[in-house]
């Protein structure tokens, strides 16, 4: 073939790879966006139909009426003291916080996960805000004026919105549950503290000016110690936060009104009716802190700063996004289980989706943004509210109250909301803390502090994403510890499928436990996958190879070890020569991954291993790239010294890898030759299962394109009709994997190729490749369209049922039974159909599904 060919063939093999790849990682993209179109178009008539059932449902349930406005009044008195304390912990007028609260409490109430929920401006936030619009912050350092850091502030908030809607779009949503229990403590932990360091600026005063514009300057003073007006603060604090703490105890008034609001009014009327006009010490209030306006701002679209930077902002941004997404769920799951909800799989994706709305739309409206708030939605769901009404009305009550009583709300004492928070800050952290330190491991007791160290030090976001760094570092080692090795000397036995034959006497009588099995309760899954064939061997292309032992007769079987996977100089074992003992067994169990691949490596011996070795991962998991590169590495030290290695025992998950890692090893060592890498010292094509991983490499005559089943391509018709050359044939046959319905349609209505054709080294057929890589839209094609054969045998007297069930999965093996009828009942050389079935469907000693119940 012309370099023009071979140029246009590794182009067709690029954007075959390239289809794939992208076809990969935008399934689970465009799954959870097709969910999620369909929700949003679904919207508007969900929330007319709600509305309809809502009014229908309250007209015959007055009581449930009231005590849902009930709540949502309740809420929104509770709201407002936090709110505007919000606004100050994040350098914000206290407008800024109420808005929040209206407008995501209104939005989220009406769209979240769950009823009851209820959403506003949160701390969490605050604090992050702190770090660019509160006292010293990067855009209050004069380069900015008032108005351009509102439009900074709205920009951001509108940004995070559309990072939280992208969050759900893209199902990132559901990566929350692989945050770690140790990192929520410290999580909350963090918080307490930081909005506990934030209202110090309780105590403290500007000498000579306003108190804005000294904390926009940064130039705020401690308040004198032997000042009274500091002792009245210090005072006032203590009042609020008692009130607050002691009044839920007193059950009839506090089911009624929140101990927020009456702390509010008695600390109010004690500071304008006692202290100033009897005492003289007057504290500072909100109003004389920043005045309220009583009307709220149209929406606009803000303009940015020239001065502005796009990268603060974004950064910013993002990490609101992900602090109010992580709250958000987090809240979704404590309210569900307060209220003894099933969990929802789409309950996570559908909260951020509201609360990137409600965040987007309190940009628009000049606010600070917020998220859901546990301790409000945990009042709501105690006070008897469970719809949606008491969030929503929340909002409206809210409304009401600022536009009518924002006077009100000015002549509030600031003091009086820190001792408010400091109730909230003593409930935000996690007390049992301290106890937990000195009963945990040391790898969480450690990962708790962690979190809460960053959270303070730097922000929420990047301590939640340490501590999940440092909770999956711990388990991966952890993990890696988990695997161990057992060894068995034994006689050879050929192909461990003869075992299974009549008349074929058996290596050894002993139990299960001990002659194969690692464990006893490995015994079904050891049935379900060992074949008797290697799915990685050196051992030749026959699939029925017979090893002949040397001197039967003379052979031992030595007791059994086990251990940790020691080293091989530790192992104490004594091995004989190959005539008396011809085979090695190794059993491995637990995970092999990257954590445990060098403890992999170091538990053979291949030195003084006899000539043919086997590798039983019957109770493993063999889970990633780095396991499989560990076992290549294993096989190829045993073939640098003419040894024969035979794998068994792997899973469809770890066949899976094994099958990748073929197709990838061919780019991987440019100073490995490919003839190198699939011959073992015979010469012998290394085979999967009696399957030729490289047909190529079997016989190049009479091997056509259905047996490889390349991707599409330009030339496809030149290059099915044209003699190929062995390199040609090669790369195309590691392409096989990749199949295209319209390719193998276009190979046999225009190339007019046979549909039944054989490789004669096994005989396999088109439609046995089909059924052995599990493609159920080529078999379909094969045999709807062009009349494949259902009873075509190979050497082995394998049909292509019998492939299926060996080495496929229910997914084809389904379609032949019930789509085409397939005889159940037919029997190779050896076997009937259903004596391969549990390799496909695991035997449970539970209940679980056997073998013959795959075919119903």
């Amino acid at each position: 073939m012309h370099t023009v060919d071979h140029l246009r063939l590794c182009l067709t093999t690029a954007r075959g790879a390239t289809c794939d790849a992208a076809v990969q990682i935008g399934t689970g993209v465009a799954s959870t966006g097709r969910a999620l179109g369909a929700a949003l178009r679904a919207a508007p008539h969900q929330v007319a139909t709600q509305t309809r059932d809502a009014v229908v449902y309250y007209r015959h349930a007055p009581t449930a009426l009231r005590r849902e406005l009930v709540s949502g009044f309740t809420i929104a008195v509770l709201q407002i003291p936090e709110s505007v304390a919000f606004s100050f912990v994040a350098g914000l007028d206290p407008i800024y916080g109420l808005r929040a609260t209206i407008f995501i409490g209104f939005i989220a109430g009406l769209l979240g996960s769950r009823p009851c929920m209820v959403s506003g401006a949160a701390g969490a936030m605050a604090v992050i805000l702190a770090d660019l619009t509160g006292p010293g912050g990067v855009w209050r350092d004069g380069q900015f004026s008032d108005q351009e850091v509102n439009s900074l502030v709205n920009i951001t908030l509108m940004i995070t919105g559309g990072l939280q809607v992208a969050i759900a779009i893209l199902g990132l949503a559901r990566f929350a549950r692989l945050i770690p229990f140790t990192a929520m403590i410290g999580f909350m932990n963090g918080l307490a503290i930081i909005t506990l360091i934030s209202q110090l600026a309780s105590f403290k005063e500007c000498p000579g000016a306003t108190y804005d514009v000294c904390a926009r300057a940064d130039t705020l003073e401690w308040m004198p110690i032997n000042d009274g007006r500091t002792w009245m603060v210090i005072l006032e604090s203590l009042m609020s936060t008692a009130i607050t703490a002691l009044l839920p105890r007193w059950r009839a008034m506090h089911r009624y009104v929140p101990a927020a609001l009456v702390s509010l009014v008695l600390v109010t009327v004690f500071e304008h009716a006692i202290n100033r006009p009897a005492i003289g010490l007057p504290t500072r209030t909100v109003g004389e802190t920043a005045p309220l306006p009583g009307n709220f701002a149209a929406p606009r679209f803000p303009t940015k700063p020239e001065a502005a930077d796009w990268g603060t902002m974004l950064q910013y941004s993002a990490i609101l996004a992900m602090v109010g997404a992580i709250e958000s769920i987090v809240t979704s799951e404590a309210v569900s289980e307060l209220l003894q909800e099933p969990g929802d799989r789409w309950a996570s994706t559908r909260e951020c989706v509201a609360q990137g709305l409600g965040n987007f739309v309190s940009g628009l409206f000049s606010s600070m943004g917020g998220d859901a708030m546990i301790g409000q939605s945990t009042v709501n769901v105690m006070n008897g509210a469970r719809h949606r009404l008491s969030s929503t009305s929340a909002s409206v009550f809210l409304i009401i109250i600022v536009v009518a009583l924002a006077h009100a709300i000015e002549i509030v004492p600031v003091a009086c909301l820190s001792g408010i928070l400091f109730v909230i800050i003593s409930k935000t952290f996690h007390w049992p803390t301290f106890r937990l330190l000195f009963q945990l491991a040391w790898p969480d007791s450690l990962g708790i502090i962690l979190v809460t160290v960053l959270a303070v030090t730097t922000n929420l976001a990047y301590a939640v994403l340490a501590g999940v760094v440092w909770r999956a570092l711990v388990h991966a080692y952890a993990s890696g510890e988990l695997i161990h090795c057992r060894t068995e000397l034994r006689p050879a036995s050929g192909d461990p499928d003869k075992a299974d034959k009549p008349g074929t006497p058996q290596a050894s009588q002993k139990p299960d436990h001990q002659n194969g099995d690692p464990l006893p309760f490995a015994s079904a899954e050891r049935k379900r996958t060992d074949s008797g064939a290697s799915l990685l061997s050196t051992e030749g292309a026959t699939p029925s190879t017979t090893i002949v032992i040397a001197d039967p007769t003379e052979t031992t079987m030595p007791d059994v070890q086990e251990n940790g996977c020691p080293s091989p100089a530790d192992s104490g074992t004594d091995v004989a020569s190959p005539h008396q003992l011809q085979e090695k067994v190794y059993y491995f169990s637990g995970p092999l991954f990257f954590g445990s691949a060098s403890t992999f490596r170091g538990a053979f011996d291949p030195a003084h291993d006899p000539r043919r070795v086997v590798i039983d991962f019957s109770a493993a998991l063999v889970s990633d790239f780095s396991a499989i590169s560990a076992l290549r590495g294993v096989c190829k030290r045993y073939q640098q010294l003419g040894k024969k290695v035979v794998v068994q025992g792997l899973d469809a998950y770890g066949r899976a890898h094994m099958l990748r890692h073929h197709k990838l090893r061919y780019f991987a060592d440019p100073h490995v030759s490919r003839d190198d890498m699939d011959m073992d010292p015979a010469g012998v094509p290394m085979d999967i299962a009696g399957v030729p991983m490289d047909p190529a490499d079997v016989q190049m005559p009479p091997l056509n394109m259905l047996h490889i089943f390349q991707p599409e391509g330009d030339e496809l018709g030149q290059l099915a009709q044209t003699p190929l050359s062995d390199d040609v044939v090669r790369q195309l046959s590691s392409l096989r994997r990749r199949p295209t319905t319209c390719v193998s349609q276009a190979l046999l209505r225009d190339c007019e190729l046979d549909v039944d054709a054989r490789d004669e080294q096994n005989g396999w057929t088109p439609l046995h490749f089909a059924c052995r890589y599990a493609h159920p839209e080529i078999a379909r094609v094969l045999l709807r369209d062009f009349g494949a054969s259902l009873s075509a045998a190979t050497t082995e007297g394998d049909l292509p049922l019998h492939c299926a069930c060996k080495h496929g999965d229910p997914g084809i093996v389904r379609p032949l039974v019930q789509d085409e009828r397939a005889d159940v009942n037919v029997c190779n050389k050896v076997r009937f159909v259903l004596d391969l079935c549990p390799r496909i469907c695991p035997l449970s000693p539970t209940g679980g599904e056997t073998g013959t119940q795959c075919f119903h």
